[in-house]
């Protein structure tokens, strides 16, 4: 299988490393320091439970798909950030009508934006588990080692013969996953996690043990998931109770480092653009639209909004 994995952060290193391991011939794509890094000294997996095991892949990587040379893949795994999501859309444009993409994106919108720009027969929704980032150009470091990933048909059935084909490949390459039962719930399920935990953490600095030790903390992640699975029922997602099994998941304290933390956070700790406008800002769009209160969720947004925006350059003048 040939795979292209559009984005060489924590989520699309990883999982692109694991689909190498298993049999996978992978391109990456990259950019800037980071893809010199990986050219000049391949692709360092670290994890933090095994500091002395470093995993080093010689691996072929790229600034965009004008310079893979003609290498055509059967899947796109799409592993940016939403504010580049557009551009790569536009890029993925010129590849032909057999290539299928397979999103990892936080949030719930990757899925249908590129069915809508790609079409949905060509889409796999995608969603994983893991704490992961780059720690220094080339060098990739996992901080859970309960790392999934949840793959299913986004049109017609999830199971499917590729979406099995590809969770193969995931096994071969030593990585958890599941076959989707239902994909929009999957991404709804996954949402409860990211739409409560991402923003929340963004705003206290905290890590994820030190939200989940803190009862007032713990209280306000479960009131905010609440909130965001009454908006996931407004819509018609029925998600069941799956905020218990949530946090028995999230109370594996062993299995993560002290302080990992989520994206949401580093990207505040760093100046850069958050993705809070599809995760609390989706939610509070969404209440909005069928009339359901999100008071949590619009307090998370709009306490998070000034740096965002500042940090994309878009504060608007008063």
């Amino acid at each position: 299988m040939k795979v292209v994995v559009y984005g060489a952060g924590g989520v699309g290193a990883f999982y692109g490393s694991a689909l190498l391991k298993g049999g996978c011939d992978v391109r990456f794509i990259a950019r800037g320091k980071h893809l010199e890094a990986i050219q000049e000294r391949g692709l360092r997996i670290k994890r933090s439970w095994e500091p002395d095991n470093d995993e080093v892949f010689s691996v072929e990587a790229v600034g965009d798909l004008n310079q893979l040379d003609g290498f055509v893949p059967d899947y796109v795994f799409v592993c940016v950030k939403y504010r580049d999501l557009e551009d790569v859309v536009e890029a993925c444009r010129s590849l032909p009508d057999s290539v299928c993409f397979v999103p990892l994106l936080n949030g719930v919108d990757a899925v249908e934006i590129l069915a809508a720009a790609l079409g949905g027969p060509r889409v796999i929704a995608g969603a994983c588990v893991i704490i992961a980032y780059v720690v220094e150009p080339g060098t990739i470091v996992v901080q859970d080692t309960r790392y999934t990933v949840l793959l299913g048909e986004w049109e017609g059935p999830s199971d499917s013969a590729r979406v099995r084909e590809i969770c193969s490949l995931f096994t071969k390459g030593e990585v958890e996953n599941e076959v989707m039962q239902d994909a929009r719930q999957a991404l709804w399920a996954k949402m409860l996690t990211m739409g409560a935990l991402g923003p929340i953490s963004a705003i206290t600095r905290a890590s994820v043990n030190e939200i989940l030790a803190i009862p007032e903390t713990r209280e306000l992640l479960r009131e905010t998931m609440q909130e965001i699975k009454s908006v996931a029922k407004a819509i018609g997602v029925e998600l069941g109770n799956p905020i218990e099994s949530i946090f028995k998941r999230l109370d594996i304290s062993g299995a993560r480092h002290d302080d990992a933390t989520v994206s949401t956070l580093r990207d505040v700790m760093d100046g850069r653009p958050t993705e809070v406008e599809y995760l609390s800002g989706r939610i509070v769009h969404l209440g909005k639209l069928h009339n359901v209160p999100t008071p949590i969720s619009s307090t998370l947004y709009a306490a998070l909004l000034p740096q965002h925006l500042r940090a994309s350059n878009s504060i608007p003048k008063p």
